[in-house]
């Protein structure tokens, strides 16, 4: 299928009528909406231009039958609900509700239609519609008591129009008739509504422009356009024309030009289907639909979240539905797809435009993860200048909190008890608050962004908002249930409000004004500078939050630039990130690791996978680069308890672990990299996995199985489960030499323990190794060397041993009350210790010395 433009979504609104200028070359059209304000309004668009068109009047009735007179720049229409002929100047001033009287303005039984104009004669003509007749209305414009009835049609009418000294109307079954003393059809004419006569004899022109004799019968517009840099209106009154810019941009002090920069500000919506933007210049307020190009439009659309990079003028959102980020320019244009295959709980997304890092939130697992949007650069943190986020995961006590944007530094910053959840929230750096909506009942609520203090509620008796942004001193929250906007004033610099034309006042007095958005399934709001590089609001220090804050420090592994990481990604191989206090840090990929000058980035060969006591829920990863930044999770999802176990498949590329919840035990496996985890298999059988071992030949997982006293082995799709040995054993830890095709762990089993092995063959026969190990911690092989490492602790002392497991010859390599080891790894002849005496992975060293590998406390 070709790509193309489409408009997206259901706006509640039609075009009535329309209506053209032949004089300026424009067409006028009447807009139709349901709502309870501002229901219609009264657009003109040039025929010759690109610009769009310009609203000239919004009314609170609908507008209905729309003609127009350019010869002397009047317009008309009909009320239908007012049941009467209204008017105004071509430009929408001088809006008058009665121009006629009409003695059956309030009859209940009456309805009117089908208005048109006869510009030669000056007439107008409606249908006037009874239950019983049709009654064709004639009224002299210019005199309010002209109106009179001029015929009565044998049957129904539905459309009017006229043609030099001939009145046409069309009926329902799409016949024309015109009348000329009598009543007449139209021969071989059918199937038409509606139909409107141009011919230059019915159409009456200005005068030329005169400049020394300027006056209403001139077209003051065929001259320089009038001197508008846009659209030239007629008018009947001094100057006799008037300049108006297209929907949403503000006309400049000359009153003649438009600004350059088009919509400078502007408040974005997400609909269900579709984005739109209102412009915030002026006090319109009407929404644009952004059409953008999609190669696929017959899939379905659910977007959910939007942001906006001021820098390249692009607008970010989130689609639920096909599990993406795009982007596009503002007028569609460029579209891209900048994520894919999202998790469906991802549901909010807040673009760093100095980083140019996206930033999604997964609602499942309460996990922030990161991409850099040019090169494609993917890495997953734990949670979010500051990131700030609601976390609903405590019941009835919802959190405000944040971290810097490398996913450090957490902290909460409002706790709300008895608020179950938040549902939206926006920060005002430079105003020192952050505002949030409360789920259940739609509070607005807000406090200083310093330090969570001078919590206000601003809100209390709004229903069904959703979402929340802010522009200078507006407040903006949208509410899909009532399709609307409302717009609460929290000071002087409340443009676009109408200070005199108020809805009411919030509970904190903070006045408000509601507008109809027409907009169906609102799901999230931004409100933006547009263009801010023209306007000279370019900022990285506009922030209440100072380096003077108790939660500033120095980050070990940052860097200080009063640029940060804009321009030139300060200089990092893939992430860069702004921190506070002006600091900023290079971040790396999922599967690369920084290196020691903390800015460039490479995928290992190998590195560290381990679990800690305090992180119960992911498995964690160290470098094997001495002194370098990274440690930290995998950002593995769906992890119960603390894993229990670790293997390294790394044929496949995967890390298998056991936990265990309140029902099962679960062996489950994740790719090198972290992210997403599948369940291999769950029973309520294992239980207590006290070590695991895989064999990549036979694709079998090894199991030591504590809560059954067995050795077990399990395909590695988990399908198949079988028992090795289960008499007289209690197992601890488990070891594979895959060459000799052995199992070694520790049996338990009575008042001794030994390390022994067996067959990974169906034998019941154990084999003693080493007799009488004591209390073992740990248990690792070597098969190049072909030894068994293991680790005790005594009361005074921890102590390393070894034993070869072709001869039986046991050695201790070091004992020492420095070291408490609680697990070992070999790797390129090293081997590694965690030691939680200190607290760091130790090296161990020839002559029975140590050394600290990485001095961080990792335990």
């Amino acid at each position: 299928m070709a790509s193309g433009r489409f408009f997206y979504g259901i706006a509640d609104e039609l075009i009535s009528s329309q209506s053209y200028d032949w004089i300026t070359k424009k067409v006028y059209i009447a807009v139709d909406r349901v709502g309870t304000k501002k229901s219609g309004r009264i657009e003109a668009c040039p025929i010759d231009s690109n610009d769009g068109c310009t609203i000239l009047l919004t009314n609170d009735f609908g507008m209905h039958s729309l003609v127009v007179d350019p010869t002397e720049g009047y317009m008309y229409w009909l009320n239908k609900v007012e049941k009467r002929i209204e008017s105004a100047w071509m430009d929408g001033q001088f809006l008058n509700k009665n121009p006629f009287i009409d003695t059956f303005l309030n009859d209940p039984k009456v309805k009117v239609a089908a208005l048109t104009l006869d510009p030669m004669e000056k007439q107008l003509y409606y249908l006037r519609v009874w239950q019983e007749k049709y009654e064709i209305v004639s009224c002299k414009i210019h005199h309010r008591s002209s109106c009179k009835v001029v015929a009565t049609p044998d049957e129904e009418a539905s459309h009017l129009s006229i043609y030099k000294d001939k009145l046409f109307w069309s009926n329902f079954h799409g016949k024309i008739y015109f009348c000329q003393k009598t009543t007449k059809v139209v021969s071989n004419l059918s199937g038409f509504e509606r139909f409107m006569f141009l011919d230059s004899e019915v159409q009456p022109q200005r005068v030329d422009y005169n400049e020394c004799k300027i006056g209403k019968d001139q077209n003051l517009c065929a001259f320089n356009n009038g001197g508008c840099s846009h659209f030239c209106i007629l008018h009947p009154g001094q100057p006799f024309r008037n300049c108006v810019c297209p929907i949403g941009v503000r006309l400049l002090s000359n009153n003649a030009t438009c600004d350059p920069l088009g919509v400078r500000r502007a408040l974005f919506i997400a609909a269900k289907t579709t984005l739109f933007y209102i412009s915030l210049d002026t006090r319109e307020f009407a929404p644009k639909r952004i059409a953008f190009e999609d190669e696929n439009p017959s899939e379905p659309i659910s977007i959910i979240d939007v942001d906006y990079d001021p820098l390249r003028e692009n607008l970010y959102w989130l689609d639920s539905a096909k599990g993406e980020v795009r982007r596009s320019f503002l007028n569609g244009t460029n579209f891209e797809i900048v994520a894919s295959k999202l998790s469906p709980f991802v549901k909010h997304i807040a673009f760093d435009w100095l980083g140019r890092n996206l930033y999604l939130l997964n609602s499942e697992t309460g996990r922030l993860e990161i991409q850099k949007v040019e090169g494609g650069f993917y890495r997953k943190i734990l949670f979010p200048g500051f990131i700030y986020f609601g976390n609903n995961f405590y019941g009835e006590h919802a959190r405000i909190e944040r971290a810097w944007m490398d996913g450090t530094h957490r902290q909460v910053l409002i706790s709300l008890p008895k608020v179950t959840s938040i549902i939206d929230l926006v920060v005002d750096s430079e105003g020192d608050r952050i505002y949030w909506i409360e789920g259940e009942s739609s509070k607005i609520g807000s406090a200083k962004l310093s330090n969570g203090g001078d919590i206000k509620v601003i809100s209390n008796y709004f229903q069904h908002f959703q979402a929340i942004a802010k522009l200078g001193d507006v407040l903006y929250s949208s509410s899909s249930f009532a399709r609307s906007i409302t717009a609460i004033s929290l000071g002087k610099n409340d443009f676009p409000l109408q200070k005199d034309f108020f809805d009411g006042e919030t509970s904190d007095g903070s006045k408000y004004e509601q507008f109809d958005s027409v907009i169906f399934h609102q799901t999230a709001l931004k409100a933006a500078i547009l263009r801010p590089k023209y306007q000279d609001v370019f900022s990285r220090h506009n922030s209440a939050v100072t380096a003077e804050d108790s939660i500033i420090s120095k980050s070990k592994h940052s860097k200080l630039n009063i640029n940060g990481c804009f321009p030139g990604n300060g200089g990092c191989s893939e992430i860069c990130v702004n921190l506070p206090a002006l600091q900023y840090q290079c971040l790396c990929s999922t599967g690369s690791e920084l290196q020691q000058d903390l800015s460039t980035c490479i995928s290992p060969d190998a590195f560290f996978v381990l679990t800690q006591s305090n992180v119960t829920n992911d498995l964690m990863r160290l470098s094997l680069i001495p002194e370098t930044p990274n440690y930290e999770t995998l950002a593995v999802s769906n992890i119960s308890s603390i894993p229990q176990s670790i293997s390294l498949d790394s044929t496949r590329k995967f890390i298998y672990f056991s936990s265990e919840n309140f029902q099962f035990g679960l062996i489950q496996k994740t790719p090198f990299i972290g992210g997403s985890v599948d369940t291999v298999i769950q029973s309520s059988t294992l239980r207590s996995i006290r070590g695991t071992a895989i064999d990549s030949i036979s694709d079998t997982l090894f199991i030591s199985n504590g809560f059954l006293k067995r050795i077990e082995a399990i395909s590695l799709d988990g399908r198949k489960r079988r028992t090795l040995i289960w008499d007289k054993i209690d197992p601890k830890f488990l070891v594979l030499h895959p060459q000799l095709r052995k199992l070694f762990f520790v049996n338990s089993f009575g008042e001794r323990s030994d390390i022994v092995w067996i067959s990974t063959a169906l034998n019941e026969k154990i084999n003693v190794m080493a007799e009488n190990v004591g209390n073992v911690t740990a248990l690792e092989i070597d098969v190049k060397s072909n030894k068994i490492f293991w680790s005790t602790i005594t009361d005074s002392q921890g102590v390393i041993l070894s034993t070869r497991i072709d001869t039986g010859y046991t050695e201790q390599l070091i004992g020492t009350s420095t070291i408490l080891p609680r697990a070992l790894t070999f790797y390129n002849e090293n081997l590694y210790v965690a030691n939680g005496f200190s607290g760091t992975i130790d090296i161990l060293l020839k002559y029975g010395t140590s050394k600290q590998f990485q001095t961080a406390e990792l335990f």
